[in-house]
């Protein structure tokens, strides 16, 4: 089987980081292309009905999105740019998970790379929700990177 087209999840922890340093040196190696994704749950532009409870926080706003989409695309992504690998980010709406299943299918990816947590808060867990859920829904080649804590 060639690898020609590799599909990882970034979300700015240091273990997608480290998770995208392992796929840039697999990319070069192989000579393909990463695509990078990034996912933003679209309910966080919703504004909470304060009459359900007591005052809501404002929803996340443009502004906050776009400070996310200019991280993502400048550093989070610095593992590829300063391989050298051929590379293209894709910030998309929903859950990470989902996300990532999707633009593996559309992307037509020959491997899908996640990294085996992320920035939730259970630490102690072997892996994560969204590396769960890739590894048990995706129809593509799937590759959990370990942490790489010593």
């Amino acid at each position: 089987m060639s690898i020609r087209r590799i599909v990882a999840g970034v979300d700015g922890s240091p273990n997608s980081a480290h998770a995208l340093a392992w796929t840039a040196q697999l990319a070069l190696a192989l000579d393909a292309e990463v695509v990078a994704v990034h996912a933003v749950d679209p309910r966080l532009f919703v504004p909470i009905i304060e009459t359900l409870g007591p005052p809501a926080p404002p929803a996340v706003g443009r502004e906050w999105y776009e400070e996310v989409r200019d991280a993502f695309e400048k550093d989070w992504v610095s593992p590829l740019r300063v391989s050298g690998v051929r590379y293209r980010t894709a910030m998309v709406d929903g859950s990470p998970a989902l996300a990532l299943v999707d633009v593996a299918e559309n992307e037509e990816a020959d491997l899908v790379v996640v990294g085996s947590r992320g920035r939730g808060g259970f630490t102690g867990l072997l892996l994560g929700s969204v590396s769960t859920h890739v590894m048990h829904h995706a129809r593509r080649p799937v590759v959990v990177v370990p942490d790489g804590r010593d």
